[in-house]
């Protein structure tokens, strides 16, 4: 290995300059990845919910009133 590409990793390694997007750019991704799982870990119950409102929709007789 030379001695030039050891300067310049070391140099790489120690730059900030940039950190603070990519900080936000991981904790975007980690957001994004926790509503997606939400969402398809509820999907079929939230079908479930909206099945039953189109149903008392069209026929409201048809609807269980709490």
């Amino acid at each position: 290995m030379r001695v030039g590409s050891k300067r310049w990793w070391r140099a790489f390694a120690a730059d900030e300059r940039g950190s603070i997007g990519i900080e936000y750019a991981l904790l975007g991704t980690l957001i994004a990845l926790v509503m997606i799982t939400g969402l398809v870990l509820l999907s079929g119950s939230l079908q479930e919910l909206w099945d039953r409102v189109v149903r008392c929709l069209l026929r409201p007789a048809a609807c269980d009133n709490p």
